[in-house]
């Protein structure tokens, strides 16, 4: 049979399956079907091509078949993270001016009802429907909005294309060979783009999606005990909190990519001892995931690096004037590849500032030595990647100074064996005034997301400061010494 995705076409044997959850098995056979069925009902819901739908839901079967669906009449979907607040995500649909929203049982309560946006609970019946014709795809079309968080604190909707996809998976590809007989774990959230990508290389190759029941450490094991994947993706704490559960891969893993921030080097060695075969990646939404890659059991010596740009990506570092910089120099880590995002939506100002001579100005520092691999030593200042999860710390210091009892606040990254990085916050209290950590953290989770309240808190008098004022954060770290 033949199928094809993204206009390529993928010669598979009959009933190869596509889709593998504990429920069910979905076979490339029967996608085509199915999707033309979930298209049309879309269609009889209103949405229209190039109308932006939103998604809300957990991980499953359904979830990805709407993905796809929307795709095929030329909707532009925008995965929602199901963590984030009531508040946090009415905010999302605002900016996005998205016309419908589609979320599932559990997730319904926290989109507010109102006139501004439809909203269709999945899964729907489809019985009935016309199947649709497929869309003409154009590739340089908007494919996907991605929210990902923003050093104001507004919201930032990276704009992907079909060509970001398109590349950043042969680019990949490139290095690891993907084909029909690999299996992927998704592993990872859709609404990250480390996880939208797991999905893309799976039908872009043919291979087939491990889908477990949850992200939990007992449902990524279950399934990688009796799904047995070639293939997957972690952050550095779930790779932690498998291991320390003494879930082992099968032999049939052939790599494990892992990203998403800090990773020790006891982890990589010890994980790479018990099978897991560590792949280290760097990436970010707006390079629609890994832009470098390297087998650190090949090399043991470049551990702390982020390995070596893939095929199609050009990464320079730069100074302040957005001037080269040679081997070993430390300065802003820049790319150029056809898997840089278009932009961001309704954001001129930060698109410009963000790209600069056909490169995208990553807002992390580090360096590229002499053998050419990327060194990254400081993400962004304003972020931290805890879990997996991008963290802005000007967003959460922001929210604790509204509280009418603080009256100064910093918030900052902790090294973290279990997370990677957790963040912490140091706190001035108004004169004469007492409040205790819960409190604290009391407030923030009616304004803010759970994985964004700070781990740990101190209170303080005054907060440290240089002669000019500038708050020392070296100072604050070391007081959680």
């Amino acid at each position: 049979m033949t199928f094809t995705f993204f206009n390529k076409e993928i010669d598979l044997p009959s009933h190869h399956p596509a889709f593998i959850s504990n429920e069910r098995t979905i076979y490339y056979d029967e996608l085509d079907s199915i999707i033309s069925g979930i298209s049309s009902a879309l269609l009889r819901h209103g949405v229209i091509e190039s109308g932006k739908v939103a998604i809300l839901a957990e991980p499953c079967i359904d979830y990805l078949l709407l993905l796809m669906a929307t795709w095929k009449i030329n909707a532009v979907p925008i995965p929602l993270n199901i963590r984030l607040s009531q508040n946090e995500l009415k905010t999302l649909l605002k900016h996005s001016g998205t016309s419908h929203v589609l979320v599932d049982e559990k997730n319904d309560w926290l989109i507010e009802k109102n006139n501004t946006v439809k909203i269709i609970n999945f899964p729907f019946d489809t019985m009935g429907t016309e199947n649709t014709n497929e869309s003409t795809l154009r590739y340089d079309k908007t494919a996907l909005i991605m929210y990902t968080s923003g050093s104001t604190g507004l919201p930032k909707g990276v704009l992907h294309s079909f060509n970001n996809f398109i590349n950043s998976a042969l680019s990949s590809h490139s290095a690891f060979s993907f084909t029909q007989d690999d299996k992927w774990l998704l592993s990872l959230p859709v609404y990250h783009i480390g996880g939208l990508m797991i999905l893309i290389r799976t039908l872009l190759f043919g291979s087939t999606l491990i889908i477990p029941s949850s992200l939990k450490t007992e449902d990524l094991a279950h399934s990688i005990k009796n799904f047995r994947p070639t293939l997957a993706s972690l952050v550095s704490t779930s790779l932690l909190r498998l291991m320390e559960t003494n879930v082992k891969p099968e032999e049939q893993l052939r790599y494990t990519f892992l990203g998403g921030g800090p990773s020790s080097k006891d982890l990589i060695f010890n994980a790479n001892d018990a099978g897991w075969k560590i792949v280290k990646v760097y990436g970010s939404t707006e390079t629609t995931s890994m832009i470098t890659a390297f087998d650190t059991a090949t090399y043991p010596d470049k551990i702390e690096s982020s390995g070596k740009a893939l095929l199609g990506n050009n990464i320079v570092i730069v100074d302040e004037q957005n001037k080269i910089l040679p081997p070993g120099k430390i300065g802003e880590i820049a790319v150029t590849g056809k898997s840089i995002a278009k932009g961001f939506l309704y954001n001129d100002e930060l698109s410009y500032s963000s790209f600069r001579d056909n490169y995208f100005l990553t807002g992390d520092f580090g360096y590229i030595d002499d053998d050419g691999f990327l060194f990254v030593e400081s993400r962004n200042t304003d972020f931290i990647i805890s879990g997996g999860e991008n963290l802005n710390l000007k967003e959460v210091e922001k929210q604790i100074l509204h509280h009418p009892m603080i009256n100064e606040a910093c918030t900052f990254g902790l090294p973290d064996n279990t997370w990677g990085m957790i963040l912490a916050a140091a706190i001035v209290l108004k004169e004469n005034i007492q409040l205790n950590e819960k409190d604290v953290t009391d407030y923030l989770r009616q304004h803010l997301a759970s994985f964004k309240i700070p781990k740990k808190i101190i209170f303080l008098k005054y907060l440290p400061k240089t002669e000019l004022g500038k708050i020392r954060v070296d100072e604050l770290r070391n007081m959680f010494h």
